[in-house]
């Protein structure tokens, strides 16, 4: 099975939040004390790690005190959208076209509505 790590306190409860499977969950005692959600992670035991166990398997210091190993994102390809009911498409105003504004600035919304 191939895993991704993903490390940082917000990253790694994203990945909890997501469509990813988290298969494992390292965390040092100061990061267990500072953030309560790490204590109440369902399914799944979280290891209490020194520091420098966290550095050398993140190859960085900028862990904050959370690692995780999950599952690889899973990333949706032009057709699977593209067969969709609805796909999402960029909607430009007359003004937009002629300007190139970037797609950032576009409104997106579904090709149904308005």
């Amino acid at each position: 099975m191939i895993r991704e790590q993903v490390y940082g306190r917000r990253a790694v409860r994203e990945a909890l939040r997501g469509h990813r499977e988290v298969l494992e969950l390292w965390v040092t005692e100061r990061a267990l004390g500072a953030e309560g959600w790490l204590r109440d992670v369902p399914g799944l035991r979280v290891q209490i790690k020194p520091d420098r166990a966290l550095n050398g398997a993140a190859g960085t210091p900028d862990h904050q005190g959370v690692l995780a190993w999950c599952t690889v994102y899973p990333y949706a390809d032009a057709y699977e959208l593209a067969v969709e009911p609805s796909p999402l498409r960029a909607r430009f105003t007359p003004t937009q076209m002629h300007t190139n504004w970037p797609l950032s600035r576009a409104r997106c919304s579904s090709a149904s509505t308005r």
